[in-house]
């Protein structure tokens, strides 16, 4: 519990027996790929190498544990989806390719569509990984890139006045991109 800047008491989120991310995301220093668990978690339980974790580790915000706006309902191990800004400043939704069901559920529309209007404007869209297929919320719209995340970057085209992304493509990554 905390207290926050009105003197009001504040239920802490924390991780518990959530380990998606565990799972969901690539971790370059443990040389582990996306979608499979570190060698190092106990689904449910943790990490059994917490104290010595890598800095790819230590460095990870669950978008869900800093959000008070999201509710346990959202709870990655919950959800079956691990939301993260990325180091490019946008969001993303990683969901477990085992519930890719999930993807255009109604509630995670709603989901998508709240997030990007409590976001705005720094966040006008999601970009939503699930294997290597790619999709991206915005303007009210899903669009589907198919399965080439690894090997194509999203580009956007804007409406007059950069109001709404009308049309979202792929582009090759060029060999010099970072």
């Amino acid at each position: 519990m905390t207290i926050d800047e009105n003197g009001n008491l504040v239920e802490y989120k924390n991780c518990d027996s959530c380990t998606l991310c565990c799972k969901i995301l690539k971790i370059d220093s443990l040389q582990k790929p996306p979608y499979e668990w570190c060698k190092h978690c106990t689904p449910g339980t943790g990490c059994n190498n917490y104290q010595d974790r890598p800095d790819d580790c230590k460095n990870f915000a669950c978008f869900w544990l800093y959000r008070r706006e999201l509710d346990t309902e959202w709870k990655p191990a919950r959800s079956k989806v691990v939301l993260y800004w990325h180091r490019d400043g946008f969001l993303i939704a990683d969901f477990d390719p085992a519930h890719k069901h999930l993807i255009r559920q109604p509630t995670y529309e709603r989901l998508f569509k709240n997030l990007c209007g409590m976001l705005e404007p720094e966040c006008r869209c999601i970009t939503i990984h699930c294997g290597k297929a790619m999709y991206v919320y915005a303007s009210s719209k899903f669009f589907e890139l198919g399965n080439t995340r690894y090997s194509h970057q999203v580009e956007f085209n804007f409406s007059p006045f950069l109001r709404d992304i009308v049309d979202v493509r792929l582009v090759p990554i060029s060999p010099s991109s970072p």
